[in-house]
C-alpha cells in the first residue's frame, strides 16, 4: 500500500508539470483555420483600364461563416474572397469577372463602419462546407500592461500578391510584442466617434488590416488596424540655403502597432444579434502557470506523503499485520544470516543443519500457510508431512495439500525433500519434483506443497 500511495504520488506530480507545460504552450496553439486572407476586387481603374485590388486579414466569429476585419479593407469592395490558410487559388476565376463575380465566395453588402474601422462579411454558405472554418474566442479580459500579444494575419511583405497570371496563396504570419499601453479615447478618423484601442509592439504591415490580436490563452483582444504615424518637422530650402518653407510628413513607426478593442465589435456583434464565442475566464502568464503547477505538484505531494504515514499508522496498529511483518523480517533475517557465503572460489554447498540435534522451520509466506518448527532429531529418521493427522508428523490443513504430501529426511548433513505421489506437487525453488525424487534442501529454498509456499530456515 505505501508503495501504490507513493506511487499515485508521483503520478500527480507528473500530470501537473504536463499540465504547466500545456498551459504555457497554449498561447501558441493558434488554429490555423480560424484565421482567414481576405482579397478585394474594388473596380477598374478608369484611366489605366486595370483592376483595382488589395488583400487583408479577418478572422472566423461563428460557425454560419461571419468574419471581421476591417472597414478599410472591405469597404467600398465590389467583390470580396476569402482564401482559408495554406490555400492557393487563381484570383479570376475565383472572381469569374464575366459574369459579375459569381463565384466569389462572400456575400455582398457587408456591413462596415468608417469610425470605428470595423467591417463585419459573411461566407455563402454553399462555400463552408469547403472552407471548413473553426471560429475563435472573443474575451473583453483586456490584457495588462507589458503583457504578451500575437498578432496573426498575412501582410503583403510575405506573400505574393500579383493577380495576373499568378496565383493567390494564403500563409500566414505570427508576430510577438507586449501590450504599451491601452487607449480609452482614441479615434481612428478625424471627427468620428471615440473607440478604445490597445497600443503594442507585435509587428505588423500591409495586410495584417483586420487580422486578430490574441492574449497568450489564444483569444482575441483586439482588430489589428495599422501602425501608428509619427509627425517629422522638416523644412525647404532655396538654392542659396534660405528656409522657404516649413514641412510636417507623417512616417511610419514601426515599433509601434495599433488595434481596436474587442469590445468594440463585440458591441456591434451584440447589436446585430451575431452569435459569437466569449471566453472571460483567468489568463495566467507563462510565470504565474508554472508557478501555480509547481505549487499543485507540492501540496499534492505533501497531501501523498501525509496519506502514506496516516496508513502505515493504520496498517501497524492491526495485530494481524504486524505479526505478519515479523514473520516476513525473521524469516529473510535468519535467512540471510544463515545462507552459504559465495567466494571467488568455488565452494562446496553449506549443508542445512550441520548438526544432528539442528532443526529448521518452514515458514509460510501467507496466512493460510502455517509455521511449521521441525524437530532435529525426527529429521534423522523420516518427516512426513501431508493434510491427514494419520501417518503424518506435521499437519497442512489445505485442500491443495494431498494426505501424505512428500517427505524430509537428513542424510549425514544434507536434507533432501522427496514427493510422496502428490496430486498437485511438491516444488523447490520452482521445480517440480518427479514422483519418489529425492532432492536437497538449502538453507534459505523455496518450498512450495500445493499451494501453499514456505521458506526453508535452518533453525
Amino acid at each position: 500500500m505505501p508503495f501504490i500511495t507513493a506511487s499515485v504520488s508521483v503520478a500527480i506530480m507528473l500530470v501537473a508539470v504536463c499540465f504547466a507545460i500545456n498551459a504555457t504552450a497554449s498561447s501558441e496553439d493558434i488554429t490555423a483555420t480560424n484565421v482567414v486572407k481576405i482579397f478585394v476586387f474594388k473596380g477598374v481603374d478608369k484611366k489605366t483600364k486595370k483592376p483595382r485590388t488589395s488583400s487583408g486579414t479577418g478572422f472566423v466569429i461563428n460557425e454560419q461563416g461571419y468574419i471581421a476585419t476591417n472597414h478599410h479593407v472591405a469597404g467600398g469592395a465590389h467583390a470580396i474572397f476569402v482564401l482559408k490558410d495554406g490555400q492557393r487559388v487563381n484570383i479570376w476565376e475565383g472572381f469569374d469577372l464575366k459574369n459579375k463575380f459569381a463565384n466569389t465566395n462572400v456575400e455582398k453588402s457587408p456591413w462596415s463602419s468608417s469610425d470605428l474601422d470595423l467591417a463585419i462579411i459573411k461566407v455563402k454558405p454553399e462555400y463552408l462546407q469547403t472552407l471548413r472554418l473553426t471560429p475563435v474566442a472573443l474575451t473583453t479580459r483586456t490584457p495588462q500592461q507589458g503583457r504578451e500579444v500575437i498578432a496573426k494575419g498575412y501582410p503583403g511583405i510575405a506573400n505574393n500578391t500579383t493577380v495576373k497570371g499568378v496565383d493567390v496563396t494564403a500563409n500566414h504570419t505570427l508576430s510577438k510584442g507586449e501590450v504599451a499601453r491601452v487607449l480609452n479615447d482614441a479615434h481612428w478618423r478625424k471627427g468620428g466617434q471615440t473607440l478604445s484601442q490597445l497600443f503594442h509592439t507585435a509587428p505588423i504591415s500591409g495586410g495584417n488590416s483586420g487580422g486578430p490580436l490574441f492574449d497568450e490563452c489564444g483569444r482575441v483582444v483586439g482588430v489589428n488596424t495599422a501602425a501608428p504615424n509619427e509627425m517629422k518637422s522638416g523644412v525647404v530650402l532655396n538654392s542659396k540655403g534660405k528656409v522657404i518653407a516649413k514641412t510636417v510628413t507623417p512616417v511610419s513607426n514601426d515599433a509601434f502597432s495599433l488595434a481596436s478593442d474587442i469590445k468594440e465589435l463585440i458591441n456591434i456583434l451584440d447589436s446585430r444579434n451575431i452569435q459569437y464565442h466569449l471566453d472571460n475566464s483567468d489568463c495566467l502568464s507563462k510565470e504565474q502557470s508554472m508557478q501555480q503547477t509547481l505549487q499543485f505538484a507540492l501540496y499534492a505531494g505533501a497531501a501523498a506523503f501525509a496519506l502514506i504515514v496516516i496508513l502505515l499508522i493504520y496498517v501497524l496498529r492491526r495485530p494481524a499485520v504486524r505479526q505478519n511483518m515479523s514473520r516476513v523480517v525473521e524469516t529473510y533475517s535468519r535467512a540471510i544470516r544463515r545462507a552459504p557465503v559465495h567466494s571467488p572460489t568455488p565452494a562446496p554447498t553449506t549443508p542445512t543443519p550441520n548438526s544432528s540435534h539442528d532443526g529448521i522451520i518452514l515458514d509460510g509466506y501467507s496466512d493460510s500457510a502455517p509455521r511449521l518448527i521441525i524437530d532435529g532429531a525426527l529429521l534423522n529418521a523420516q518427516v512426513i508431512i501431508g493434510r491427514s493427522s494419520q501417518g503424518t508428523q506435521y499437519q497442512v490443513g489445505h485442500d491443495s495439500v494431498s494426505r501424505q504430501h512428500c517427505a524430509l529426511q537428513r542424510r549425514g548433513n544434507i536434507l533432501y525433500v522427496r514427493d510422496l505421489g502428490s496430486m498437485n506437487g511438491t516444488f523447490v525453488n520452482g521445480q517440480r519434483l518427479a514422483a519418489t525424487e529425492d532432492v536437497a534442501l538449502d538453507n534459505g529454498a523455496d518450498l512450495k506443497l500445493g499451494a501453499v509456499a514456505f521458506k526453508v530456515i535452518a533453525d
